[in-house]
């Protein structure tokens, strides 16, 4: 369900880009590293072929995208994505310590 809900605040986010903004936002997405649930992302993939995105990769922008955001958008949508990157983790962690019980 989270990856559905940032789905369409990606989507969102894009179309509220223009050129430059589209253009600098796949450059940083691209200079994002991967980690823990976070795999490998392609800034032209995630930006101009959304339609491609996995629910894996589109998990990954969940936790990173208040990264690549700061200083294209109001610093209102950049904390918006912090926030749901950073709920999305505990939910994960909660899910986990409720598996492992």
């Amino acid at each position: 369900m989270l990856t559905s809900f940032t789905k369409t605040y990606w989507l969102a986010l894009l179309s509220s880009l223009e050129g430059d903004e589209l253009e600098k936002l796949s450059i940083r997405v691209d200079l994002i590293e991967p980690g823990v649930g976070i795999p490998r992302l392609s800034g032209e993939k995630c930006v101009y072929h959304q339609e491609n995105i996995t629910a894996s990769e589109m998990a990954g922008l969940m936790q990173t995208v208040f990264i690549a955001t700061a200083g294209l958008v109001p610093k209102e949508v950049t904390r918006s994505w912090r926030e749901l990157g950073d709920t999305a983790v505990r939910l994960w962690e909660q899910d986990n310590e409720i598996r492992s019980r």
